[in-house]
């Protein structure tokens, strides 16, 4: 049986997407998951820094994410990545120091 690769969990808000950034390459995107308007910065070349840290370790790329699927659709696209799978995450799941 062949061994599960190990994961490479990739979050959207706060990690590809800062709250602000003044460093070069971000852009701002307007993006309307469920018809509600959100403003994503992203830097495109994340994708690809991304894609080469699994192959060089031979991990899967996974969001981890309440973007879940969407994050195919609105962040995948800006950033260079295929579509990938994602890790549930529960509805309202809170950090225990908060």
């Amino acid at each position: 049986m062949e061994q599960p690769r190990p994961l490479i969990l990739v979050d959207v808000d706060g990690v590809l997407n800062p709250a602000r950034s003044r460093a070069l390459g971000y852009r701002g995107h307007w993006v309307f998951p469920g018809g509600l308007a959100h403003r994503l910065l992203l830097n495109p070349a994340h994708g690809q820094m991304l894609t080469d840290l699994a192959g060089a370790t031979g991990a899967e790329l996974v969001w981890a994410s309440y973007w879940r699927n969407r994050a195919n659709t609105w962040v995948a696209p800006r950033v260079g990545l295929p579509p990938l799978c994602f890790v549930p995450i529960p509805p309202r799941w809170r950090s225990p120091t908060r």
